[in-house]
């Protein structure tokens, strides 16, 4: 795997994990500067996307964000905001992280 392809992803995860979190806290708390906070987080990780995307490619890069994400999200929403995930959310997870490991197969 590409280093700058590798960076991309983690910045991305990073950022896009942040801005939910904040996301998820304004839904609760209603503080509209947690908005501004998760809003300003997601334009920083879209320049992430941006090199990822010369690295490698949208398809390869949007797709390893998008399982990354769901994948980092729901684990903040179990161990952070204390949410459940059912067997069959557990089982998608797994999935998504073998859809990571084809992805990323050069």
């Amino acid at each position: 795997m590409q280093l700058a392809f590798l960076l991309s992803i983690v910045g991305l995860l990073i950022f896009d994990t942040m801005a939910m979190g904040y996301l998820k806290q304004f839904t609760v708390n209603n503080q509209y500067g947690l908005l501004a906070l998760a809003f300003g987080l997601e334009a920083v990780a879209w320049f992430f996307l941006i090199w990822g995307i010369r690295a490698r490619g949208m398809v390869v890069t949007n797709s390893v964000w998008d399982v990354t994400s769901f994948v980092a999200i729901a684990l903040v929403g179990v161990l952070i905001f204390k949410e459940r995930l059912d067997t069959h959310h557990w089982l998608g997870l797994i999935a998504g992280l073998v859809a990571i490991a084809l992805l990323t197969i050069e």
